[in-house]
């Protein structure tokens, strides 16, 4: 028999049947809850186990008679011997020579014995046989420690493995994929062991004699059974007055007071406790999971981390620091301190009065603070902040030291430190937020590149979308990104995460070659407000696809500024090209979007397409195009303030390449895709009388069912009729939803099931006006226009 949450968890197949089982007493039933086989090995001998799954077993595996004899196994008690065929013997219990416990410790370095280069992928384990001079058995425990000489000193981290048949498993829990070479230095392993009592005819006193005489604890007792040497007792007591004097240090400070003092009845107490520096200090910290699971989270807009680097990556000229103490400059509400009780080792509770690391809204009220301190200098574009990271650049040498000299006279305003040896000012280079930033330009960290480009095929699913996602964030630094990850991203789609991958040549190609283009990273100069930004976009009707190159002129200066290409729907293979020209114009326009907001003159956009250029001449004199696919697409340019002008072909290579090599995105989330498809859907296209005399087409718009079907398409409509129908009401905490809440307001549900919003009018008949989707509003009002311009225009 074999436990129910051991079968789970190593995955076996479990199979019903109608077998019971019975305790020892032969009376008292065990559940059962089906069957299943499986195969252990042990020192390369196969075990064939065959056996009932049951709920609540003592032991995690119980096996017989029956799979001793179909194993050929035996048992000699007297000696403690299991002996597997007819050559292996295994001794257990007390006799094991490897339970025996010696003075002197071994440690045995384990080396990587991989034939070549593995990867390891987050959540994967490396397995790896212990050296045969290192003696220890199944039911021992090994350590492993990091040297000097580790290859990775990250990974592994110090942890305890068992030993099976003489292979341990060493896990990757981190976020990133572990490239091991062959015999690489993973770490020392040593032998651990319990170490016995060092005092066994101690009398351990009676806790009741004690409490009979004394009213309250004397000091607080370690190891009251003497099983740690004096050494390691005297630890445990400096330890204990460590974290005691950061309470008085703290509490001298004003960030802890005592309960009577300011009137506090604590009603709940988290857990402390101390953390070690690199410096060698160590760190008061305190748990406040408990606590924010009862909290609500108070709304704030937190600065993110694309935002921060495009402002960082603008300047030339950087000084990087942080705040030192910055969350003890907040003063803790009232209502909440009774809330944020700790125990001090020896003078009892206290309170916090002021806020701290990983307190509930600590995050948000330090963003508070510092956009009071330094809001009126991020606005100026001199001063980024994420969190308690503060970045300050120019530039040039004397605008940085200006700027800074703002940020610290602000800061001393207020009482703020930063910390002096965090501080760097004017690198050449430095890595933040993941990139290296290099006098006014980013490119892709060494480590990323290094890691991506030479780590092995992931095995599983789980690991093939880790690579994905790691190589999606390059995105902005390598050409044609996604045309490299379309065919991997079809393996992933629609499997499960610990699914077996199966490769064939063609998908092996795949991933080396997108392997082989991080490469080509390049890097690129992020705008500043001032620059002029030129996109140059190109759509490939062959292949239909769509491809921009940001390029930014910084003083007669041109400099690269990113990449963006995207793969359209087959469907879209039958428009014409100057309309896939026109849609390439308005996707680049939308993903550049932050750029050409910030910037302080009007964006152009490049194109080859002559008759698109034609089009948005036409637009800006009050004109429609013949084509209403391009009239729509172009009038993005008009809502930016940009302006198209015309380029040859051969002039723009690399947009070419994207937008012929763009790969298809069927992510149900990506913006890009979607604006693609909210646009193309917004199209009115124009028909003739005969076109419907013909019933070639139907006539738009004029019939019921066809409204019903356009507001059904569009999800807060479906949503609206969904509260109408139940009588129910969004949630407040929706901030999202407002067309929602508007629609609700005015709007009922017609007898057909269409959205209406009746108009009454005195001496006339009520009126049913149909609710208009925003998705079709655009085009419906462009074509209402044009045919209402082509009434008047001339003959």
């Amino acid at each position: 028999m074999i436990k129910a949450s051991v079968a789970k968890t190593l995955g076996l197949q479990i199979k019903s049947t109608v077998q019971s089982a019975h305790q020892a007493d032969g009376s008292s039933p065990l559940h059962v809850i089906g069957e299943t086989n499986t195969i252990f090995t042990h020192e390369n001998h196969t075990l064939v186990f065959e056996g009932l799954v049951v709920e609540n077993l003592d032991s995690d595996v119980l096996a017989g008679i029956p799979f001793m004899e179909r194993n050929d196994i035996s048992i000699r008690p007297s000696k403690q011997q299991i002996i597997i065929g007819e050559g292996y013997t295994y001794t257990y219990g007390l006799n094991s020579a490897a339970s025996h416990v010696t003075v002197a410790r071994r440690a045995q370095v384990l080396r990587a014995s991989v034939s070549e280069t593995t990867t390891i992928w987050p959540g994967e384990f490396l397995e790896l046989k212990v050296p045969e001079d290192f003696s220890v058995s199944d039911d021992d425990i090994i350590s492993l420690e990091q040297t000097d000489s580790s290859q990775n000193h990250t990974w592994p981290a110090p942890t305890l493995l068992n030993s099976i048949a003489g292979r341990i498993r060493i896990p990757n829990f981190s976020s990133e994929p572990q490239t091991i070479k062959r015999n690489a230095h993973i770490g020392t392993l040593r032998a651990t062991f319990v170490p016995d009592n060092v005092n066994n005819t101690a009398k351990v006193s009676n806790p009741s004699e004690k409490l009979q005489n004394t009213k309250f604890s004397q000091n607080v007792r370690v190891d009251p059974d003497n099983v740690l040497s004096k050494d390691m007792k005297s630890k445990f007591h400096d330890l204990l007055h460590e974290h005691d004097d950061k309470f008085d240090e703290f509490e001298a400070m004003g960030v802890f007071r005592k309960p009577e003092d300011i009137n506090v009845n604590v009603e709940y107490v988290n857990p402390s406790f101390l953390v070690k520096k690199p410096s060698g200090d160590f760190r008061l910290v305190t748990a406040f999971a408990d606590v924010g699971r009862y909290t609500k989270p108070q709304p704030s807009l937190m600065p993110d981390v694309d935002s921060t680097l495009r402002k960082i990556a603008q300047w030339k000229y950087i000084a990087i620091s942080d705040l030192t103490k910055s969350f003890y400059q907040i003063p803790l509400s009232n209502d909440s301190m009774k809330y944020c009780g700790v125990v001090t080792p020896f003078r009892g509770v206290r309170v916090y009065v002021r806020s701290a690391m990983g307190m509930p809204g600590s995050e948000v009220a330090l963003e508070e603070l510092t956009c009071r301190v330094l809001g009126d200098l991020v606005q100026e574009g001199i001063v980024a902040k994420v969190a308690d990271d503060l970045y300050c650049g120019g530039s040039t040498p004397e605008e940085l030291l200006r700027n800074l000299d703002r940020v610290l006279k602000a800061l001393r305003r207020c009482d703020l430190n930063l910390s002096a040896s965090k501080t760097v000012i004017a690198p050449k280079e430095a890595t933040i937020l993941g990139w290296v930033w290099r006098q006014g330009t980013i490119c892709a960290s060494k480590h990323r590149i290094s890691t991506l480009s030479s780590c092995q095929i992931p095995t599983t699913v789980a690991g093939l979308r880790s690579f994905i996602g790691a190589y999606k964030v390059l995105s902005r630094v390598v050409p044609d990104c996604s045309h490299f990850l379309a065919p991997l991203d079809d393996m992933t789609a629609g499997h499960d995460s610990k699914e077996k991958l199966l490769w064939t040549d063609e998908m092996s190609a795949s991933f080396r070659q997108a392997q082989l283009a991080l490469n080509s990273h390049k890097a690129i100069t992020l705008p500043r407000p001032d620059d002029q930004l030129e996109i140059v976009t190109d759509g490939a009707l062959r292949r239909s696809g769509i491809g921009a190159t940001l390029y930014i002129n910084r003083n007669g200066t041109i400099m690269l500024a990113g990449f963006f290409s995207a793969k359209l729907r087959k469907n879209q293979n039958m428009w014409l090209p100057c309309e896939i020209e026109a849609l390439s114009i308005a996707a680049s326009i939308k993903h550049f979007s932050p750029y050409i907001i910030q910037a302080s003159s009007n964006a152009a956009v490049l194109t080859d397409s002559k008759p698109c250029v034609q089009a948005f001449e036409k637009l800006c004199r009050g004109e429609f195009s013949a084509s209403p696919r391009v009239t729509t697409f172009l009038s993005t340019a008009s809502r930016y303030c940009v302006s198209i002008r015309h380029v040859a072909g051969q002039s723009i290579l690399p947009s070419d390449f994207a937008s012929r090599n763009a790969p298809e995105c069927t992510h149900p989330s990506c913006q890009i895709c979607t604006f693609v498809s909210t646009t193309e859907n917004s199209v009115v296209q124009q028909i003739s009388v005969e076109d419907i005399l013909n019933e070639s087409v139907r006539l738009p718009f004029t019939t019921r069912s066809a409204w019903n079907a356009i507001q059904t398409e569009c999800s807060d409509l479906r949503r609206t009729a969904a509260h109408l129908k139940q009588g129910t009401r969004p949630s407040k905490k929706f901030t999202d939803v407002k067309d929602v809440k508007r629609y609700l307001q005015v709007a009922s549900i017609a007898k057909d099931g269409i959205l209406i919003v009746k108009r009454d009018i005195p001496f006339m008949p009520s009126r049913e006006l149909i609710v208009v989707p925003r998705n079709v509003l655009e085009g419906l009002l462009t074509s209402t226009h044009k045919a209402q311009s082509s009434i008047y225009s001339p003959t």
